[in-house]
């Protein structure tokens, strides 16, 4: 059985949230699947979750394959010494919305225990750009076949 986790800041009402909680209640459906959600903030989901949903704290005990959703979750991610392979998935740039420190985001993004993965071309292009590192794909939309490729290879 494979594997995957998410870990966002909250699951509340947004389009990230939507997609994952979509892709996710497809996976649960697949006996090939062990979806997990860790959240930091609990919250009102904008769809029923039909996956397990954990706060952050029990990620210690994780093993298989963890997409990140923001700078901060993806420093959990890294700090955390777990069995997991993990990936920053950039649904946008936060550090572009909210200022934050270059330094501690350019340290996170260009750490080489976490890949990258990019919701759009141009996405991509900004990130290399940013930190000089090539994604390791593009999906969109939480697109479980596209992730596939890219998480189990």
């Amino acid at each position: 059985m494979r594997k995957i986790a998410a870990m966002l800041d909250t699951l509340s009402a947004s389009q990230n949230s939507f997609y994952l909680i979509k892709e996710f209640n497809k996976l649960q459906s697949d006996n090939q699947y062990s979806p997990v959600c860790f959240y930091n903030n609990l919250s009102a989901t904008p769809v029923k979750t039909h996956f397990a949903c954990m706060n952050i704290s029990y990620y210690s005990h994780f093993d298989g394959v963890t997409i990140t959703t923001s700078i901060d979750t993806a420093n959990t991610a890294i700090k955390t010494n777990n069995n997991s392979k993990k990936f920053l998935y950039l649904w946008d740039m936060e550090w572009l919305r909210n200022p934050m420190d270059f330094n501690y985001v350019n340290s996170v993004l260009s750490n080489d225990d976490i890949a990258i993965i990019s919701r759009s071309n141009s996405h991509s292009d900004l990130i290399k750009n940013y930190c000089n590192k090539e994604v390791a794909g593009v999906v969109q939309d939480w697109n479980m076949e596209q992730l596939e490729k890219i998480v189990w290879t």
